[in-house]
């Protein structure tokens, strides 16, 4: 005897499987070595008179998670108060928030504002939070 399962669905599925298991293996936020799976299921649910046997067929993937990602958030407050907040990676020239005298926010490099508050003392204070 040879089967070709739902007209060939199982294939399919099976095939659709086996496309996402290997996106994930080649995924670099994922771990390289984690144990993925594909787990067919066929269950057979014969009638009372064992003549006819309906069938379900299902095709599941186990992949491996994406990996977790560090940052830190730089924070701040506007000249009314109001919590303010951008990324910071520790580069020199990432850029980060600046907050003008009048309140406006705006973006600048770091190694930019390292200088300026060396000039400025009035400026509102920023905190690298995380790490």
């Amino acid at each position: 005897m040879s089967y070709s399962l739902a007209n060939g669905a199982l294939l399919e599925k099976f095939n659709a499987a086996m496309s996402k298991v290997t996106e994930n293996i080649a995924d670099p936020n994922t771990k390289a070595k984690a144990k993925r799976k594909i787990i067919m299921e066929i269950i057979c649910s014969p009638d009372k008179d064992r003549d006819f046997i309906p069938m379900e067929i299902a095709v599941k993937t186990v992949l491996a998670p994406s990996e977790n990602i560090a940052s830190r958030i730089v924070i701040g407050r506007d000249k009314n108060g109001k919590a303010i907040s951008n990324e910071y990676n520790g580069n020199k020239n990432q850029i980060h928030m600046e907050v003008a005298e009048n309140g406006d926010v705006s973006l600048q490099s770091v190694a930019e504002a390292v200088e300026e508050s060396a000039n400025e003392q009035d400026k509102p204070k920023l905190t690298v939070v995380g790490q």
